[in-house]
């Protein structure tokens, strides 16, 4: 299992708001986790998105 902060379905807002999560919190909040995970060669099985 894993949970993690990922992109979300429509990016707009997440785009916008970015560079001050980044001050704020540190880590980017609008990762590609998906994607990196596919090439780091690991199979997703299930996606729940809770805010989406």
């Amino acid at each position: 299992m894993l949970y993690e902060p990922v992109r979300p379905t429509n990016p707009r807002l997440a785009e916008l708001l970015s560079p001050l999560t980044r001050r704020l919190f540190g880590p980017e909040m609008n990762r590609r986790t998906e994607q990196n995970l596919a090439r780091a060669g690991l199979i997703v099985d299930e996606i729940t998105r809770s805010l989406s």
